[in-house]
């Protein structure tokens, strides 16, 4: 567990600089969720992990969010247009919080972010999508508001159950950055 509180963790936008602990904490999340995803489940690799994150840091469409306690990166999300052609629609990636941070309020810290770029941005709906057997995640997603989608899983490796949830407000959407 970390050693400081959630009051001392601080939420800012991304930097290309940020990339190496960001990915960094996703992985620590991969090797984490294979305790439950079962033995089918393969992380991404760490250069196709990169490779996404430097994506997202370089696409002005795209938010991404990272929490600090200090100087050490903790945690991270991430935001797009949806590519239903909905321009009131976005997807949400996390949060992501180190494994060693997980109960400090961190992953609560980086979801309020999140909802509030995402409402300054115009959107009016936010969807992600869940493995079924993270429970912890799920419990805090329906806690903060997030509800089911559809009661058909997706599937890939694991099942991966979709929640969506409204942003506060809507208004046409204007250019993360």
């Amino acid at each position: 567990m970390g050693s400081q509180g959630p009051s001392q963790a601080a939420v800012r936008a991304a930097e290309r600089r940020d990339l190496d602990a960001i990915v960094s904490v996703s992985l620590a999340c991969a090797r984490a969720r294979q305790d439950w995803a079962g033995g089918d489940w393969q992380a991404t690799a760490p250069a196709a992990e990169r490779r996404l994150w430097w994506e997202r840091l370089g696409d002005d469409r795209t938010w991404v969010g990272v929490a600090e306690a200090g100087l050490t990166l903790v945690g991270c999300a991430s935001f797009w247009p949806s590519r239903s052609g909905d321009p009131h629609l976005a997807y949400l990636a996390g949060p992501f919080v180190d494994p060693e941070w997980w109960g400090e309020g961190i992953g609560a810290a980086l979801h309020a972010a999140a909802v509030a770029a995402l409402e300054e941005h115009g959107y009016g709906r936010v969807e992600l999508v869940v493995e079924a057997g993270d429970r912890n995640t799920r419990g805090f997603l329906e806690h903060e508001g997030w509800r089911r989608t559809t009661q058909d899983p997706q599937r890939s490796a694991m099942a991966l159950l979709p929640y969506g949830r409204p942003v506060r407000r809507s208004r046409p959407p204007a250019r993360p950055g």
